[in-house]
């Protein structure tokens, strides 16, 4: 082509290219789509007439054109905005938001911030992305696209409460959160229907104050007349006769008892027989199916000797929970038949002896938790004749706490058998906790099930604990240490391989074999004389352990259980040095340091 030739081209095209312009600003977009293809056609194969096509096409509802206009621009001027952010309206126009979503991410990253004329573009494509984000989360990850059914299960699931802290409170609560219950419903409005139209999460009812009547006829409304856990505080607890509001209201509006009931600190409990006349005057005695009970006393009242109830074992109530703090009650009128869980806080009369204890709690064969905690008048326990050898074996109990300076734990565990014990808690014993574990070990095999052993307040010798440690055999994941001055660095020193030779009870440990190969979870909180220096031991031959034996090939038939530190937690152990803490999370998955000071609080930020 000639040199006029090429002129005359150039011309040409450039006269369509002015014709469409014109054209677009007299808003005559078929005939700007016209005048731009045919500059196209001549030679304008440049970005800003695609550019220009590419707005026209979107202005005439043709998303698809402006679309290959978009990818040419890109393709021509690939470092400009322009082209990735036409490409994002084009493709929002069709339908394909992530296409829009990624376009508009790779617009923002080619607009100059220091640009003055790019100040506008960027605050669009800013709005694009939040939106793009927004329907991103609305229709793939988001809450609001699950079914109906899973959506109410995700509900009920964050509104339950957690065992410990039902059992921690003083004064009872609902297994059910109902603040999250009533926040949820106020998120929006799907989630209202949802929550509304879902009975299981209106199932709990508490009437402690506030308006009476509403409350039950609105909770007995939405939980369709099955109230399964009623909790009852003061001031209705107070005054349980059958005439009350409280009584009026709820033989109103239930239309069966709740197989949950729970008490707070009525005085009427002071008498027996104001306790199953109630209920009955409320409700049918065929229908009283009470599986759960929790009962709350303070402790003036408690302390002065009162009882709260009668036997609970009668026909039409079979209870499987029991929970009571701060009652005295009197272990020769009651029992604890069917019972799965008892939880006994403060809760014993003073004339009970051991043996009468024992002999009660063996009336559950099928108990699995077991808690008694508090402190208990010394004259609570009275030892056992030494005529009287026999131990009760409870085969299903695998959860044990035992609380309380004031009473023998080391003599209770000598009147029993547990096989199948995985999780023991002491708190506060008068007595070395080591004791009790010897007592322990040596009556019955109940410590090489243990998997989790907590230590919280209790006294102990770290050459006794040693022991009680190799006796756990290969179970034990979980060990807890904490509010304790007793020097165990020796403990942990042992736990990490470094033998020692150890004095304990008059002979030198000789132990051979690794100490409890498959713990993986350590907490020490208020350790006053713990040092970073075997903590670091600790995970480093557990990780190294680990490490050896991931890389081994284990005897046909047989398979390697030691495993590294998955979690490790160290609260206010003020003699762990802050310097450690980086070391540790890079090779323990979940580790939690705290002090209880601000100057270690502010190292412990300043390190990361």
């Amino acid at each position: 082509m000639t040199e006029s030739t090429t002129r005359i081209v150039t011309k040409s095209w450039r006269d369509d290219f002015t014709n469409g312009v014109n054209a677009f600003r007299a808003q005559r977009y078929d005939a700007a789509a016209e005048h731009l293809s045919s500059a196209i056609r001549l030679g304008a194969d440049r970005a800003n007439v695609h550019d220009l096509r590419a707005t026209v096409f979107d202005t005439l509802k043709r998303p698809k054109d402006a679309l290959k206009d978009a990818k040419k621009v890109i393709q021509l001027a690939p470092n400009s905005y322009k082209g990735y952010m036409r490409a994002a309206q084009s493709f929002d126009a069709i339908g394909n938001y992530e296409a829009a979503l990624l376009m508009t991410e790779q617009a923002l990253l080619r607009v100059d911030e220091s640009n003055p004329q790019h100040s506008e573009p960027r605050k669009t494509l800013l709005c694009q992305l939040e939106t793009y984000q927004d329907h991103r989360r609305q229709t793939t990850c988001h809450i609001g696209v699950l079914p109906v059914e899973i959506l109410a299960l995700v509900f009920q699931h964050g509104s339950m409460r957690h065992d410990d802290d039902l059992v921690e409170d003083i004064s009872p609560r609902s297994s059910m959160d109902n603040t999250f219950v009533k926040s949820t419903s106020h998120v929006c409005q799907h989630w209202r229907e949802v929550v509304l139209g879902t009975p299981a999460l209106w199932q709990s009812l508490v009437l402690g104050r506030g308006r009476l009547e509403s409350k039950a006829r609105a909770w007995s409304t939405r939980a369709n007349g099955s109230i399964r856990e009623m909790v009852i505080l003061p001031p209705f607890s107070h005054d349980l006769a059958t005439d009350t509001p409280l009584a009026v209201v709820l033989r109103k509006h239930l239309r069966k008892p709740p197989s949950i009931l729970r008490l707070g600190q009525g005085q009427a409990f002071r008498e027996a027989q104001c306790f199953r006349p109630w209920l009955l005057a409320l409700f049918k005695e065929d229908d009283l199916k009470l599986r759960e009970l929790v009962v709350s006393r303070d402790s003036q009242t408690a302390q002065a000797g009162q009882r709260m109830w009668r036997p609970l074992s009668w026909h039409g109530y079979p209870l499987v929970s029991l929970s009571l703090r701060g009652a005295s009650i009197d272990w020769q009128e009651q029992e604890f038949k069917d019972l799965k869980s008892i939880v006994l806080r403060d809760a014993f009369h003073v004339t009970s002896s051991l043996n009468l204890v024992v002999h009660k709690l063996s009336q559950s064969p099928e108990l699995e938790a077991l808690v008694l905690a508090g402190n208990v008048p010394t004259t609570a326990f009275v030892p056992t004749p030494p005529h009287v050898p026999q131990v009760v074996e409870f085969t299903r109990l695998w959860y044990l706490e035992l609380e309380g300076r004031a009473w023998d734990a080391e003599v209770f565990l000598g009147q029993i058998a547990l096989p199948g014990l995985r999780i023991l808690k002491l708190r506060n014993i008068k007595n070395p906790a080591c004791k009790v574990l010897a007592r322990l070990a040596s009556s019955h095999p109940a410590l090489t099930t243990l998997k989790q052993l907590h230590l919280q307040g209790c006294g102990f010798v770290p050459e006794d604990l040693i022991r009680a440690l190799e006796l756990s055999g290969q179970n034990l994941e979980l060990l807890e240490i904490s509010r304790t001055g007793v020097e165990v660095n020796g403990v942990i020193d042992a736990l990490a391989g470094r033998r020692r030779p150890l004095k304990a009870r008059g002979h030198v440990l000789q132990t051979t074999g690794r100490l409890c190969p498959n713990l993986t979870n350590l907490i020490f909180a208020q350790v006053s004389r713990l040092t970073g220096a075997p903590i670091k031991d600790l995970v480093k031959s557990k990780t190294q352990t680990s490490e050896a034996v991931s890389e081994a090939v284990p005897p046909l038939g047989t398979s390697n259980n030691t495993r590294g530190i998955k979690s490790l937690i160290l609260e206010e152990c003020v003699l762990v040095e802050p310097e450690l803490v980086p070391w540790l999370k890079v090779r323990v998955p979940r580790v939690v340091c705290t002090y209880g000071n601000f100057k270690r609080q502010e190292a412990r930020r300043i390190l990361g």
